[in-house]
């Protein structure tokens, strides 16, 4: 799931840097006219490419925090349920018996 996640991950990101790079050139080939109302939206624009990119780098590193997060919290859980069966099939058990109750009522009537 880790490699799947990975791989997805990867994806998005590189689809989002080839939209990135597609505006930057679009902001590049835009003619100016030497209009004040032309270079307001250049400028605009070139503002918005910049903040979008400085975003994208956020979220590119949070995303990848996240991964390494999830992946070292399912390393822990796995290495305690190992080295802790008995415990961890009290607790599945005790989770289960809850839910039971809790979805089924009360049977007697």
């Amino acid at each position: 799931m880790n490699q799947n996640f990975n791989v997805r991950k990867d994806e998005l990101l590189k689809d989002i840097q080839n939209i990135l790079k597609n505006a930057e050139e679009l902001y590049e080939s835009i003619a100016d006219d030497g209009t004040d109302k032309t270079k307001q939206i250049k400028k605009n624009l070139k503002a918005k490419i910049e903040k979008t990119k400085v975003q994208f780098e956020d979220i590119e590193d949070s995303l990848t925090d996240i991964a390494e997060t999830t992946a070292a919290t399912v390393t822990d859980a796995d290495a305690w349920i190992r080295n802790n069966p008995y415990p961890a099939l009290g607790v599945a058990f005790s989770m289960g018996m809850l839910i039971a109750l809790l979805l089924g009522g009360n049977s007697r009537r």
